[in-house]
């Protein structure tokens, strides 16, 4: 009975966890509703025990993480050169070290024939920019990577400051040797006939980017050579690239051009033309820039008149001490080229522009002035027309030169002036009419009569100007020999008539 009872309580207990079929066998104990065991919620307490060790390991981790991190910077060294600097010292330590090893580095250059060469940094022209190579070495130590992989030294390229003039003349005589030089294509004029020189390419012993290569050496302290390597130069204009231009220069030359004058009609030749054409090399343009002198036009519009012309000459009159009057020199009536300076600058203005010319020279009566002066022990005359100069003492005529006064719109000042003060060599600045400035360097023989006006000595002239074109920013110039002459001869104080 009792063996009975327990089988009974065993198969309800098996039924109701889940072991026993969902059809219970006949005769057994069944519960319609399964009782069901009360769930139990585990505490914070439990939580933690469960979790322990994975809570111990983080922990761990995070507090190494962070030692890591803390410890990185100042276990960080800098290669610098050939030695290490620690990065965790004091600035002081690291400003020093920095400066020594700068101050310990040679640069060493190999050239093409094998020898090498040492040159402190000072001869190179750098030096270093000491905050700037301390903060960029600071911001490398406390980089991410850095502070992970601290026993990886830091390499970064100095900071460096340059002598641009230093450095461009240590390149100039260290660094780069020319060969042969290269050679760019030219265009001419031979016989009337446009030619192009081919160009050449050079050769020459140097760096490639020489700057940035030397700058890039001594920024890494570099202890390996830098090797020299031999260069080709390219010229900078081709005769591929002249082609424009020759076509240019034969339709400037081969256009029609004719001069008439007291009814004659002159032609230039092809040389003549070419007489008048400045010929500029643009390399940046790839191009020969053609322009044409209006000064040397006029300077051929006086030899085809020459003929049919003459200046006046103006009649000079002195007042004696006694207050009597006389004439020293009589004036001479002139036959001149109407308005020939601008007729000058309208043919080259249509020559350039390749349009032909055709022009008269219209020839016109030009009456004598007359200039009234004392019998100075010693004066000078200047007439801007006649582009003349007359040296007198008291009422005898010492010499007679050619010069070249101001031009027409920079023109010498007329009137009575006196020489104030004189050097023998004098450099010359101002400002062009287009507002450019203009500098002459080493002007010799200089006599100044009115502010920044002067009778001096012109070397950059050619000698057919003085006589004939009036060139100058004002002053009166003249060939150095006789500008040589009037300095030994005017002292300070001596007189100066112009006139026009």
């Amino acid at each position: 009975m009792e063996s009975h009872k327990l089988k009974k309580l065993t198969g309800w207990l098996l039924y109701n966890i889940g072991a026993q079929p969902t059809e219970p066998r006949p005769g057994s104990l069944h519960l319609k509703q399964p009782l069901e065991p009360e769930e139990h919620e585990p505490g914070l307490s439990e939580k933690l025990l469960q979790y322990r060790w994975a809570l111990v390991g983080t922990a761990g981790l995070l507090l190494f993480v962070g030692l890591w991190w803390t410890a990185g910077p100042y276990l960080s060294k800098a290669q610098v050169g050939n030695q290490r600097v620690s990065l965790g010292g004091p600035e002081t330590t690291l400003v020093s070290k920095l400066n020594a090893a700068v101050a310990a580095y040679r640069l060493p250059m190999q050239y093409t024939d094998g020898h090498s060469e040492k040159f402190p940094l000072s001869e190179v022209g750098f030096k270093l920019d000491t905050p700037a190579a301390v903060s960029d070495l600071r911001a490398a130590q406390h980089g991410t990577g850095q502070r992970f992989m601290w026993w990886r030294p830091v390499t970064k390229p100095l900071a460096l400051k340059s002598d641009a003039k230093k450095l461009h003349a240590f390149i100039a005589t260290k660094v780069t040797a020319t060969v042969q030089p290269s050679q760019d294509a030219t265009l001419g004029i031979a016989n009337g006939e446009v030619t192009v020189k081919d160009a050449v390419t050079g050769k020459q012993y140097g760096l490639e980017n020489p700057q940035i290569s030397l700058l890039n050496h001594v920024a890494a302290l570099n202890a390996q050579n830098l090797k020299i390597h031999t260069l080709t130069t390219n010229p900078a204009i081709t005769s591929q690239e002249l082609a424009a231009s020759k076509t240019q220069l034969e339709q400037v030359l081969n256009q029609p051009i004719s001069f008439k004058i007291d009814q004659k009609t002159v032609t230039p030749t092809k040389n003549d033309i070419a007489s008048w054409l400045e010929l500029t090399p643009d390399t940046k343009a790839k191009k020969v820039d053609i322009d044409i002198n209006s000064g040397k036009v006029q300077e051929y519009i006086n030899k085809i008149a020459k003929a049919s012309v003459h200046p006046a000459r103006d009649q000079i009159e002195i007042t004696h001490d006694d207050g009597t009057r006389s004439v020293l020199v009589p004036g001479v009536n002139g036959v001149d080229i109407s308005g020939k300076e601008a007729i000058a600058t309208d043919v080259a203005n249509n020559v350039l522009a390749g349009k032909g010319v055709q022009t008269a020279l219209p020839v016109s009566f030009s009456p004598y002035k007359t200039i009234s002066t004392d019998a100075y022990d010693k004066w000078i005359e200047v007439d801007i027309t006649n582009k003349r100069m007359y040296t007198y003492e008291k009422t005898s005529l010492i010499r007679t030169f050619l010069v070249s006064a101001g031009a027409p719109k920079t023109p010498t000042v007329t009137g009575k002036y006196a020489i104030y003060s004189k050097y023998t060599q004098k450099d010359m600045r101002g400002n062009n009419v287009d507002g450019t400035k203009y500098f002459q360097p080493n002007v010799p023989w200089v006599n100044y009569f009115y502010r920044d006006y002067a009778i001096h000595g012109n070397y950059w002239r050619p000698t057919s100007y003085f006589g004939n074109i009036n060139s100058s920013h004002g002053c009166v110039s003249t060939v150095p020999s006789d500008a040589a002459w009037i300095y030994d001869w005017a002292p300070i104080g001596t007189p100066v008539i112009i006139h026009s």
